[in-house]
């Protein structure tokens, strides 16, 4: 006939496919943090780092007194 779907299995039935277990979470994490974990380090000191000059900046500028007059100006 015309249009119907032939193969090993007959026409049209469906295929089926056994479920795929769901990855434990704990082991993916644990092997990207193994395969990256230089991406890690530079990232977490980078941003120790900047977090470090910006509260010493800020403090610095709000508690010294050579800043006096410009935190008069600027606010």
């Amino acid at each position: 006939m015309a249009g119907e779907l032939r193969g090993s299995r007959g026409p049209l039935q469906r295929i089926q496919i056994a479920p795929r277990e769901a990855p434990n979470l704990h082991l993916t994490m644990g092997n990207w943090l193994v395969n990256h974990w230089l991406s890690v380090l530079f990232l977490v000191s980078w941003l120790g780092l900047n977090i470090f000059l910006f509260v010493y900046a800020f403090l610095n500028y709000e508690k010294s007194d050579k800043y006096y007059y410009t935190r008069e100006i600027l606010g």
